[in-house]
């Protein structure tokens, strides 16, 4: 008697306890994937969206903070709005005298590579402290190489540009700048746009 109840319970899982074990872990782990992987999907788009919206805010208020450091007549914008150069204000004295930086900020949008490049412009001679300076579409044209400090400031950028309301090389205020960014296609290739006034 006693060594028929040791044998019973010692014994292992018969074939058909596998099975049901197996078919229920796989219809488990189906089930998990089912919900899991979409959900996964989901936040890495969104995480890709909030981080992409950050990155254009920021380069924005940069652009926009940069802008509004000089006067209309330091600004200059390409004819196609890819290039655009601030000549900034860095003191104002007590009698009121602008005085302007030894270089010019420029902000170049890369149409082949998407992305905007920020750098520094600084001719063989000072551009003039005393002045405001601006630079002529055929200087605008060729500024990308001649850039000291270049860094990306945003990147994913279908669409970039700088319009006013003058005539030509009349800036006229206010600035309008127009960002677009295009996600990813695997984030499902939505588009981000950013509008902002700017009044030198």
């Amino acid at each position: 008697m006693n060594c028929e109840f040791s044998i019973r319970t010692a014994r292992g899982l018969t074939l058909v306890e596998l099975l049901v074990g197996f078919t229920l872990t796989v219809l488990l782990i189906g089930l998990l994937f089912q919900f899991l992987i979409p959900a996964l999907k989901i936040s890495r788009r969104t995480t890709l969206r909030a981080e992409m919206q950050q990155q254009a805010t920021l380069a924005m208020r940069e652009m926009t903070s940069e802008l509004e450091q000089t006067t209309v007549f330091g600004t200059s914008i390409s004819p196609d709005s890819t290039v655009v150069a601030v000549h900034p204000i860095v003191e104002v004295s007590q009698n009121g005298r602008r005085i302007y930086a030894d270089h010019l900020v420029v902000y170049v949008f890369d149409e082949e590579r998407h992305e905007i490049v920020r750098g520094i412009w600084q001719s063989g001679g000072d551009p003039g402290t005393e002045s405001p300076r601006r630079l002529s579409s055929q200087e605008l044209s060729g500024i990308d190489s001649q850039l000291s400090k270049k860094r990306v400031i945003v990147d994913e950028v279908a669409e970039f540009e700088l319009t006013h309301s003058g005539e030509n090389s009349f800036l006229q205020l206010p600035l309008l700048c127009k960002l677009v960014l295009k996600e990813p296609e695997e984030s499902g290739s939505r588009q981000f746009e950013l509008v902002r006034s700017i009044s030198p």
